[in-house]
């Protein structure tokens, strides 16, 4: 690890449930940094109770929320906030843009329904038969300094990436069929994590790290 850089923790945090809020609510949330630390965090949501305007809040970790009054007029969109559990609904369509192709040492890479907002993803490898390998793919945006286009599009998008093997595989990499055993040792030369620069557009899915260039097949 470089000293000179914080230290990135893989696989990243996951979402942490939050409790429903207790009243009227709109679509204008808010979050607000409060010392140092992730869990730092305030949350907001505009709402209303008992007639008052103002807005709901609670710290990050906090178990509930109260509401501060501000008799301001309510700015946000009213939101049926039932108290039904909505946790697994959808929210939206899979993404459109898979990418697949196949390598010169004859395996196949597929990258199925990619999308910018949803990490990690799932990197598959099929070396033919039913022998195949499923990596996880963490992607987050690279600096850049122009605009950037929604979503993918025409407009190149660069991320910085991270190849992890699973470890399940990587503890028993002496055990697995030799087709997968080579190509952690010879394309991620036997780490769990490999660092790669990936660059998505609407057309092609470039992996730098296994000098691969996906085209789009749907």
């Amino acid at each position: 690890m470089n000293p000179a850089y914080a230290a990135i923790q893989l696989p990243a945090p996951d979402w942490v449930r939050q409790p429903k809020v207790p009243g009227e609510i709109t679509d204008r949330v808010s979050i607000h940094k409060t010392g140092p630390g992730s869990e730092a965090r305030e949350l907001r949501v505009e709402g209303r109770d008992n007639g008052r305007t103002g807005y709901w809040t609670k710290q990050l970790t906090a178990e509930q929320w109260f509401f501060v009054p501000t008799d301001q007029s309510l700015a946000g969109r009213l939101l049926d906030n039932t108290a039904a559990d909505h946790t697994l609904e959808t929210l939206a369509a899979p993404s459109p843009h898979t990418y697949t192709e196949r390598s010169d040492r004859g395996w196949m890479a597929t990258i199925d329904a990619f999308d910018i907002a949803v990490t990690p993803t799932l990197l598959r490898l099929d070396f033919g038969g039913d022998l195949r390998l499923d990596l996880i793919l963490h992607t987050v945006d690279g600096l850049r300094q122009m605009p950037q286009q929604r979503g993918i599009s025409d407009q190149p998008r660069h991320l910085d990436g991270t190849i992890e093997v699973p470890a399940a595989i990587a503890n028993s990499l002496v055990d697995q069929p030799e087709p997968i055993r080579h190509f952690i040792t010879d394309h991620l030369n036997g780490r769990r994590f490999a660092d790669t620069d990936v660059t998505v557009t609407a057309q092609s899915f470039s992996v730098a790290g296994l000098g691969l260039v996906l085209p789009r097949v749907r």
